[in-house]
Formats: structure tokens, sequence, C-alpha cells
């Protein structure tokens, strides 16, 4: 039992440690690439790469790519259908 929660706990530390690290590669590709801070776009519901607000999601799918990649509709739209 304590052998299991000692693995439990390694794992939780190595994916928040991942985590973290995937999270502050995402903010300095966005500053290199569109000059927005990725994390204050997610906080104000923005598009980090065009910059528009009210944003408007035509499925889940859409819904949850915003909160990998920052991007609203028409981006995802302009990307994954070229």
């Amino acid at each position: 039992m304590l052998r299991w929660m000692l693995d439990v706990h390694l794992i939780w530390i190595y994916n928040n440690c991942m985590m973290n690290e995937m999270d502050k590669m995402k903010e300095e590709m966005a500053q290199d690439l569109y000059g927005r801070s990725r994390a204050v776009a997610l906080a104000g519901e923005q598009c980090v790469k065009c910059g528009a607000f009210d944003l408007e999601w035509r499925d889940d799918i859409s819904r949850r790519e915003y909160a990998i990649s920052g991007w609203c509709q028409a981006c995802q739209d302009s990307f994954f259908t070229a």
C-alpha cells in the first residue's frame, strides 16, 4: 500500500511539473508568434492570435481547443480547414 501511494504521488509530481513546462512553452510561443500573452488572453476571453473578443463556439471540441491554443472559432477554422 505504501509503495502504491508513493508511486501515485510521484506520478502527480511529474504530471504537475510537465504541465507547468507545457504552459510555459505555450506562453512563450504565443508571445513570439502573436505578441500577446496566452494566459492574459484566456483570462480575458480573447483570441490570442487575432485579438477578437465575444467568442462563440460551434461545438465543445472547439471550446476545448481554445483552452489549448487560445484561438477563436474563426482562427481555428482557418487553420484546420487550410
